[in-house]
């Protein structure tokens, strides 16, 4: 392990931990599965760590968490960070620096983090899909309309953002959060066919069968016991296709950080 990826394991073994104290279903999902599978650990290469919970474990997560969190863990997202606009959470290392490029400008907590993503169902309905979706992008455009200008990689979004900022014309950062929740969990996800992690994208590669992730399977990620998605070859082939192949040298990279320091907190870098 890098000594990035040691401090983001201390926040995975916290993490499962907790999961494991209130009976909580996790799995290891995105990287982490890869790495799960592949190298029984972190990919080489990779800078975080992603774990999913279906919402109703998430939710008793979130309410669960604070108290057992020692002092240096912060439990990040928009209720507790009116600033953020992810739609999961990060359990962040305080006393350490990670500022990820498109974030760089928004005034939140930066230190180093793991991404606790929420599942949530989808409509069955053709129609109630057609809704879904159009109501989905319209919240995702929302979310950054009350931060101030950043970079982002969709330069039409950050150009619209800003507009909107100078005219007054946005919806704070946690409001508009707030509403793309309610319309994620407007869903059921106990009784929907498909579990989705829209946290983690708005594109169709994270919507599955619940039936991949189902109870999930043991995996092992530096020698600690973990779970994955249970049918993880159908997963992890849906987000990276043929995964038995490593991506070229030049590919093999951390894709976050733009400021990286595990020595001192994010406060000492951040000037707003």
């Amino acid at each position: 392990m890098t000594d990035l990826q040691k401090k983001e394991y201390e926040l995975l073994k916290i993490f499962i931990e907790i999961c494991e104290a209130f009976d909580l279903r996790y799995y290891l999902v995105c990287g982490s599965a890869l790495g799960a599978i592949k190298y029984k650990g972190f990919v080489p290469w990779d800078d975080d760590v992603d774990v999913a919970l279906l919402r109703p474990d998430y939710e008793k997560f979130l309410e669960k968490a604070p108290s057992m969190l020692p002092d240096w863990v912060f439990l990040q997202n928009y209720r507790t960070d009116p600033e953020y606009p992810g739609m999961g959470s990060k359990l962040r290392n305080r006393n350490t620096t990670f500022i990820e490029q498109e974030a760089s400008k928004i005034r939140m907590n930066h230190g180093v983090f793991i991404d606790v993503f929420p599942l949530d169902g989808y409509p069955e309905g053709e129609k109630e899909q057609e809704i879904f979706e159009k109501e989905k992008w319209k919240h995702y455009r929302k979310r950054y309309t009350g931060l101030i200008p950043f970079y982002h990689k969709d330069l039409g979004l950050t150009i619209r953002s800003a507009l909107r900022r100078f005219l007054g014309i946005y919806t704070p950062t946690a409001k508009a959060c707030k509403a793309a929740e309610e319309l994620m969990m407007s869903n059921d996800v106990m009784k929907s066919k498909i579990w989705c992690n829209f946290a983690n994208s708005m594109r169709k590669s994270e919507y599955f069968p619940r039936e991949v992730y189902a109870e999930g399977a043991e995996a092992e990620f530096e020698g600690m016991k973990v779970r994955v998605p249970k049918q993880y070859h159908t997963y992890l082939t849906q987000k990276y296709g043929d995964y038995s192949e490593d991506p070229p040298k030049e590919k093999q990279v951390a894709s976050h950080g733009q400021t990286v320091d595990l020595e001192r907190p994010y406060t000492d870098y951040l000037k707003f």
